[in-house]
């Protein structure tokens, strides 16, 4: 089973969560989960999009608004194409294509029932949209759209990549945190292979934890939280926002001896005891890690691997040297969760 990370398919399932949540008028906060709250710097961004953007522009509704048990044209009909389409600008320019086949494909996503508007009249065509079983708010964007397609579609090409342009912007101002994040599941993909998605999966319905034999991983940062799974045409692509691990703790998912495993594994090798002392010091280069324990930059690499994959180090790239650091927090609570653990016999 071949297993990739696949970091470009990120922002696109960012963008259509950022456009279904802002066309509800969901907050920041309404995407937390019980016991924890989505980050500042993820709700400053999330906050500045919504307020800084007329959201009444027509067609929104139309293409991303949930109903029923549905939830929104665009992503019930792309999210399954997410891996071949790739880029937030190749969906923009696949929905507003054409204005014939987008009307087409929208009634019979409402309908189920094709039709051909291009041999229909408008009033025929506005006739059947009509009659539609569908909120009227959606109701009225799709009328409009009938009527003067070239233009709603225009104001929505410019609308969604201004949206576009701000989530790559967000993404270059984060990029330590979801570097470190996707490094960090690159890691664990390497090692452990599919069973390393098995803890996550677990929390899905039983019956959609299978994958296929081509599976991606992508993580996401304004979705935080996110742990799903997307059936593609030939593949599938599992979401996890760059906090998925307590999403899981957040919904009863217990990763706690997994976690410890993984990090009592990192202090079972003198090397990688020997970089932690150094890095606790102060941050260091790849190279001076080397250097310090005599191996060659590949093996260094590969243990510093293992103490990022454990949660001990962060990875930062600065004028293209990488260089790590001590997550002292997270090593000081997880020695006293172990502590806990072992005094209570229970490991």
């Amino acid at each position: 089973m071949k297993i990739n990370l696949n970091t470009r398919v990120a922002m696109l399932a960012d963008f259509m969560f950022v456009m279904g949540s802002a066309i509800q008028g969901k907050t920041c906060y309404e995407n937390g989960l019980p016991g924890i709250e989505p980050s500042k710097k993820v709700c400053e961004v999330f906050e500045s999009i919504i307020n800084d953007y007329n959201w009444e522009i027509p067609g929104l509704k139309l293409l991303f608004m949930p109903y029923d048990d549905r939830g929104g044209y665009v992503p019930d009909v792309f999210k399954g194409r997410m891996y071949a389409i790739g880029t937030v600008g190749n969906l923009i320019n696949q929905v507003l294509a054409d204005p014939h086949v987008l009307i087409a494909t929208l009634y019979e996503y409402f309908s189920g029932k094709s039709i051909h508007p291009e041999t229909m009249t408008g009033m025929e065509l506005r006739s059947r949209i009509s009659k539609l079983s569908i909120p009227s708010d959606i109701k009225e964007e799709f009328l409009a759209y009938s009527r003067r397609p070239m233009g709603i579609a225009n104001g929505l090409k410019k609308f969604m990549n201004r949206i576009r342009r701000r989530i790559k912007n967000a993404y270059a101002d984060n990029v330590d945190v979801i570097r470190n994040a996707s490094k960090v599941v690159g890691i664990n993909l390497r090692h452990e292979g599919a069973n390393f998605l098995k803890l996550p999966l677990s929390s899905l319905p039983e019956e959609n934890r299978e994958i296929s034999t081509r599976t991606s991983v992508t993580i996401t940062f304004l979705n935080e939280f996110a742990v799903n799974k997307i059936d593609q045409d030939d593949s599938t692509l599992i979401v996890l926002g760059y906090r998925y691990k307590e999403a899981l703790d957040a919904i009863g998912v217990d990763s706690s001896r997994a976690n410890m495993e993984r990090f009592l594994k990192a202090f079972s090798e003198e090397n990688r005891i020997t970089m932690i002392r150094m890095i606790t010091e102060s941050p260091r280069f790849v190279g001076e890690l080397a250097e310090i324990t005599n191996l060659a930059i590949s093996t260094t690499s590969y243990h510093l691997d293992m103490l990022m994959a454990a949660g001990i180090l962060d990875h930062k790239v600065e004028e293209k040297k990488a260089f790590y650091t001590m997550r002292s927090d997270y090593v000081a609570d997880m020695f006293m969760k172990i502590s806990e653990v072992f005094r209570s016999k229970t490991f």
